[in-house]
């Protein structure tokens, strides 16, 4: 869930993985394209770092990045610009990018990784060992099931959302699901690692009587939109959605739904409070119960000890992380809230020896504590963050009267399923019996049987998804929707 913050350091530690398509304005040059690695030197230790770019639309470029030795495999980048001689790579959701310059030959460039403090040597050379990746359940061609590009628009022409729906054989009129992709930007399969959780559920809820819909993300893909957007914004884009399905002849308007993963639920939250009528039931895959600086702030704290960080130190970053946050939630003058996170950081680094302050910060003298409140303040001052650290889903939750099927990883380390379990079974208390709610145990946030249990983990897992969530999905919407159309 709030995969947009992120240090390199030790094993570049809070990498947020989210696979994002990139445009630049510039013509690029054929000789860009290709796999670009090199060896960086983080905390003492060589790793390998490679950008696989190729070639867009339009003239432009898109890439991913791999770290191979973490496991981690097609991460997001969101923006790539060839600019003369210098090539620029932004990772937007890890404050990270790169800038190297380019040889004669274009087959080398000399630069650095920046992330937060850490601006890090890194030279890039083209290399034809692209990393193969086995995604057994994602599905190909022949389909069972009718599949159809679409696309459509906001009334006031701002926004254009393009997606796939996928419909069962026959005429119908049949229900249909909109999926709602999870933090950042992300494509219409909500792809990650390689991974396209969104493709394998639509293909298995199609092939069990379930129409599916599901959408690129405004400047992502082929949807466009204003940037700067919020998670309220989000929401409307999923409204443009369901008045899209409801218009529909073969889908049946009063058996639309949402299935939400991570923000997807948040989002959904918002959409049932502002269209109840519009809305026949809601699916939450990992999808946030509890304050959000509440969820922030133990996902900090489970982050650090799945990397083996004592308890004591990881909960203490985790207070000093809620600390910093909730300024942020409330001041409004930036330099007054560089003064709060200063003094937060410094409250915390009294009670760590130095050594583990560094290692978890990056800050080494006066200069590095500035990048890091600076990076820290600016993050949170973004206007996605501010309004998702402001969000609490206590009040949306209630007002929620349709059935809910409400799932989450017990080895989520984004998410922590106890807590926010908890917010989406309060539900009941409100009047709304037909509310299922389950932690699946061995599972993480991308709902994958996992070993390590950690974020790096997700790219090494061959596993999409879990086939029992899947199946309780079907089950749950046959049983609820299927058989009551």
């Amino acid at each position: 869930m709030s995969d947009r913050q992120g240090k390199f350091g030790m094993k570049l530690k809070t990498l947020k993985l989210v696979v994002c398509l990139l445009a630049a304005a510039n013509i690029v040059s054929a000789q860009v394209p290709g796999r670009w690695e090199g060896t960086a030197e983080i905390n003492g230790k060589p790793l390998l770092i490679a950008f696989n770019i190729s070639a867009a639309s339009a003239g432009s470029l898109s890439a991913t990045m791999d770290v191979p030795a973490q496991g981690a495999k097609a991460l997001p980048c969101d923006e790539v610009k060839v600019e003369g001689d210098s090539l620029f790579i932004f990772v937007k959701m890890i404050q990270g990018s790169y800038a190297g310059k380019f040889d004669a030959a274009r087959s080398l460039t000399t630069g650095k990784l920046r992330q937060g403090s850490f601006n890090i040597p890194l030279d890039l050379k083209r290399s034809g060992n692209a990393v193969s990746l086995d995604r057994p359940q994602t599905p190909s061609p022949p389909f069972d099931y009718r599949s159809e590009n679409v696309a459509y628009d906001s009334p006031d022409g701002k926004v254009h959302l393009a997606g796939t729906l996928t419909t069962p054989k026959g005429d119908g009129p049949f229900p249909a699901a909109l999926l709602i992709t999870g933090s950042s930007l992300q494509d219409r399969d909500e792809t990650i690692l390689g991974h396209k959780p969104f493709l394998v559920i639509a293909d298995y809820l199609t092939r069990r009587g379930i129409a599916v819909l599901r959408v690129d993300d405004r400047n992502m893909g082929l949807s466009t939109g204003p940037t700067k957007a919020t998670s309220a914004d989000y929401a409307q884009d999923a409204m443009m959605s369901l008045n899209f399905l409801q218009k529909r002849k073969e889908i049946n308007p009063k058996r639309v739904g949402m299935i939400g993963h991570s923000e997807g639920g948040l989002i959904a939250q918002i959409v049932n409070a502002e269209r109840p009528e519009d809305v026949a039931f809601i699916i939450s895959l990992a999808g946030p119960g509890e304050k959000i600086i509440d969820l922030m702030a133990q996902q900090n704290t489970a982050n650090l000890k799945s990397m083996k960080v004592r308890e004591p130190v990881a909960e203490s970053y985790g207070t000093m992380m809620r600390a910093i946050m909730e300024a942020a939630a409330t001041e409004k003058d930036s330099a007054a809230l560089d003064r709060k996170i200063t003094e937060a950081v410094n409250a915390w680094r009294s009670t760590v020896m130095p050594g583990v302050f560094t290692s978890l910060t990056g800050i080494n003298n006066e200069s590095t504590e500035r990048q890091f409140v600076r990076t820290m303040a600016r993050t949170l001052e973004d206007p996605w963050m501010n309004y998702f650290i402001r969000y609490d889903p206590a009040q949306n939750l209630a007002k929620i009267n349709c059935p809910v099927l409400a799932l989450n990883g017990g080895k989520d380390i984004q998410v922590i399923a106890k807590p926010n379990l908890l917010g989406w079974a309060e539900i009941k208390r409100n009047g709304n019996k037909d509310v299922t709610v389950k932690e699946m145990p061995g599972l993480n946030h991308l709902f994958q049987h996992c070993d390590k249990c950690t974020v790096n983990e997700y790219g090494e897992l061959t596993e999409t998804i879990s086939p029992e969530v899947l199946k309780m999905m079907g089950d749950w919407l046959g049983e609820k929707i299927i058989k009551t159309r």
